[in-house]
């Protein structure tokens, strides 16, 4: 069974970009089992869910999950520019599309991209997401 996806506020953030409109989504995903092969089928298909609910995309389209924290919630009135650097290593997972087409989808653990889940496979070595 795919996680569920709580709303982050701000649920999008939309802006110019130079191919076009971009969009932002931010959710979180509560008790994220990054080493569960389920888990990341599931997660890698609600991504997916996600992005084609949009019907038209922007020319740039990106997910953002996080682990639900005690400041991270549904709770949370947050800005986007509040989520940047800020709560990386509560990272879960991110996605992006451009011009329609799914270019990264990673997985994310402690602010590393440790699994690539296009490919299905690990990220080695694992690198910063910024």
């Amino acid at each position: 069974m795919p996680p569920t996806f709580t709303p982050l506020s701000p649920r999008t953030h939309e802006f110019d970009a130079p191919g076009g409109r971009a969009r932002n989504d931010y959710f979180t995903v509560a008790q994220p089992r990054r080493a569960d092969t389920a888990f990341r089928a599931g997660l890698l298909q609600r991504l997916r869910e996600q992005h084609q609910g949009l019907g038209s995309a922007p020319a740039l389209h990106s997910i953002y999950v996080y682990e639900s924290t005690a400041q991270l919630n549904a709770q949370y009135q947050g800005s986007a520019d509040a989520l940047r650097g800020v709560h990386d290593k509560d990272l879960v997972a991110y996605a992006r599309w451009t011009a329609g087409r799914e270019d990264i989808v990673w997985l994310i653990d402690q602010g590393q991209v440790v699994f690539d889940l296009q490919a299905d496979r690990p990220q080695e070595p694992p690198f910063d997401f910024d």
